[in-house]
């Protein structure tokens, strides 16, 4: 989200349609976490365009769009992923839509601390420190935009990822974990959770090998979620499952992001190798509660953006 609040200018918007590479070819091998996200679709849908302007309100992301020329509203496509090695640890963030890539990559390049920028046929790329943090920015495809957070060494995976020289993350088991799912939102976590077995979580967990969320809102005030996770798992799972969710959702967030309420539509199926929730959350209570807990945190991300109030532009800004 850092990285995402520096990004481009009002040029960099187009109407044309994008013809560029599967974001999720473009993220290296050994991420930890990975989010897939259809933006367009999710804010255009009622139930998680209530939370995602609960979050940003539309004068947050129209004084973006108009200062930096990114309408997080209208991006196609987005991935995230979080790598955690001691030499090449970082974030990547990738966004697909209907802007120019180059001419965000020049932008970011005026708002850092400059430690290259260079045309390198077909990608531009920019790197340097933004905000204390740093930043590399690389169009990889005419409307494609990668940010990396974290050293140049990640940077440089990342481009091979797309150059196809370096195995993608999201291949083999993870590709056909994630291939179950087709909503505008899964997320998945490729490797174990490790937990301390000396703890009931911890001890049910501790065959685990991974797990992937996806969320399906609905035109109403629904979203539908289910947790897929695989591994090894005892005769008790199921149980022991629903213990877990209710305990979850008994706590002090659990009950802000509404998930006492949705306790109703819990349902838990296990086997030794995979189990499967699924429940329904109210929109509603899930925006109020992230708004509590995050809004100003991603206010704050999202730079030069108010909190509230007139999103008009700076007069030099509006042509």
């Amino acid at each position: 989200m850092l990285a995402i609040g520096a990004c481009g200018a009002t040029a960099a918007s187009v109407a044309e349609p994008t013809h560029d590479p599967d974001v999720r070819a473009l993220l290296p091998d050994g991420a930890t976490q990975i989010v897939l996200v259809r933006p367009a679709e999710l804010y255009a849908t009622v139930a998680s365009g209530t939370i995602l302007r609960a979050l940003a309100s539309d004068a947050q992301l129209e004084a973006l769009r108009v200062q930096h020329g990114i309408d997080l509203r209208t991006l196609e496509r987005a991935a995230y992923a979080s790598y955690e090695s001691p030499i090449s640890g970082g974030d990547v963030i990738i966004l697909q839509g209907p802007f120019r890539a180059e001419v965000a990559v020049a932008e970011i390049a005026h708002r850092m601390i400059p430690v290259e920028s260079r045309e390198e046929a077909p990608r531009s790329r920019a790197g340097g420190m933004l905000r204390g943090t740093r930043i590399d920015a690389i169009a990889l495809g005419a409307h494609t935009l990668a940010i990396v957070i974290g050293p140049p060494t990640l940077t440089g995976r990342v481009i091979r990822a797309a150059e196809g020289s370096t195995p993608p993350a999201i291949a083999g088991a993870v590709q056909q974990a994630l291939g179950r799912y087709a909503e505008p939102f899964v997320a998945t976590r490729p490797v174990p959770f490790a937990l301390p077995d000396d703890t009931p979580v911890g001890r049910l967990l501790s065959e685990e090998e991974s797990m992937v969320i996806a969320v399906a809102p609905s035109d109403t005030a629904e979203l539908h979620v289910t947790a897929d996770l695989s591994g090894g798992f005892p005769p008790s799972a199921e149980e022991n499952f629903r213990q877990l969710v209710t305990s979850l959702a008994r706590s002090t967030l659990g009950t802000a992001l509404g998930l006492r309420t949705a306790l109703g539509t819990l349902t838990v199926e296990a086997t030794p190798s995979r189990v499967l929730l699924h429940a329904t959350l109210d929109a509603n209570e899930v925006a109020h509660g992230l708004e509590v807990l995050f809004r100003a945190e991603i206010a704050e991300m999202l730079v030069d953006a108010p909190i509230d109030g007139d999103p008009t532009p700076p007069s030099d800004m509006t042509n």
